[in-house]
């Protein structure tokens, strides 16, 4: 079953679903066609019409850099809303060429900071510890070809997709004006705000909040004092820099392919992933190199392929990580390359 039907079943009403999906087309592509091919079929009397857009990779494969692809996303969604709709973005899943999976990388985090500007909801599928995590296209229980999702593969993504899109479809349904809001922050998933009115806008604020997860927990109260069902999202509180391991002391050959091995650790990560900044200087204090490696996984030791021809010499290492929630490394990690 493919996953638009996948992820309609999961949901609790009667659904009209439509899936313009076509496997080789690029979003310049989708943009072009969809006029034609998908507002149109905007239903006038339903609660919500909402088109679920997953970005791919056939434009990177074609060209495009990342910024292209979140340039083109973003015609796509902001057309699409003019025309009625609300539109929901997915992430894009890992795939077995590097090239491509540094692409998608490179655009997830970018998607990541830019989407409230043009979309309505993100699902992040690569916060899936299963099919979004690195090297997940390898697993053919869960990728068909190391590119595409086999059948359950997409079970998990519908399974990821769907309560995201319910909460749109709840949130479009009229409701009577609220009196005010009853809150509460806490570190449990389950808890219902009582109907005593704490603010009387929708905005609340907090500090001194200690690192981990929080959850926040929302109802509307109306005049007559009966309660909305509750809201909760989590929130995760992160104020500790990472630290970044590597080996002190590297001897590279002179032409061959340069491998760094490092190892990013956030003990309170608030996103599965940090950016690394690499800088290698000669022994005068001249930059030879330096390399911006964005949504790299943290807690897992991985080794990178950098293309630096540096002449045979001595050379100074300095690796330095920021977490997503913009924490910077204390202090870099500093290390010793010898250029053979």
């Amino acid at each position: 079953m493919d996953l638009p039907t996948q992820t309609v079943a999961r949901l609790p009403w009667n659904n009209a679903l439509i899936n313009d999906g076509r496997g080789a087309d690029t979003v310049a592509q989708m943009t072009a066609d969809a006029p034609a091919t998908v507002d149109p079929r905007a239903l006038p009397d339903a609660r919500v019409n909402i088109v679920l857009l997953y970005p791919g990779l056939n434009d990177p494969m074609k060209g495009a850099t990342p910024q292209d692809l979140l340039a083109l996303v973003r015609a796509y969604c902001e057309a699409r809303r003019a025309a009625g709709f609300k539109v929901c973005v997915l992430t894009v899943l890992p795939c077995a060429t590097p090239a491509l999976d540094a692409a998608r990388r490179s655009f997830n985090l970018l998607l990541r900071s830019a989407w409230p500007e043009f979309a309505d909801e993100l699902v992040d599928l690569t916060a899936s510890n299963i099919i979004g995590k690195p090297g997940a296209s390898f697993d053919h229980t869960y990728y068909a070809d190391r590119t595409h999702l086999s059948d359950r593969g997409v079970e998990i993504a519908a399974i990821v997709i769907a309560p995201r899109l319910k909460t749109m479809i709840e949130a479009s349904a009229p409701r009577p004006e609220a009196a005010g809001y009853s809150f509460v922050l806490d570190r449990a998933p389950d808890t219902v705000p009582d109907t005593t009115i704490d603010a009387a806008g929708p905005a609340a604020g907090f500090g001194g909040l200690g690192d981990g997860v929080w959850y926040f927990h929302v109802r509307a109260v109306g005049g007559d004092g009966t309660g909305s069902s509750t809201l909760t999202r989590a929130l995760r509180v992160d104020t500790s820099p990472p630290e970044t391991f590597s080996t002190p002391s590297l001897t590279w050959r002179y032409g061959k392919i340069k491998r760094l091995a490092f190892t990013i650790a956030d003990t309170v990560p608030g996103s599965p992933s940090a950016v690394v900044r690499i800088t290698i200087t000669d022994r005068f204090g001249r930059r030879a190199a330096r390399f911006v490696l964005p949504d790299i996984p943290v807690n897992v030791e991985l080794t990178e392929m950098l293309p630096c021809p540096l002449p045979r010499g001595v050379y100074s290492l300095t690796i330095s990580t920021t977490d997503a929630a913009g924490n910077r490394q204390t202090v870099p990690t500093v290390g010793r390359i010898v250029v053979r």
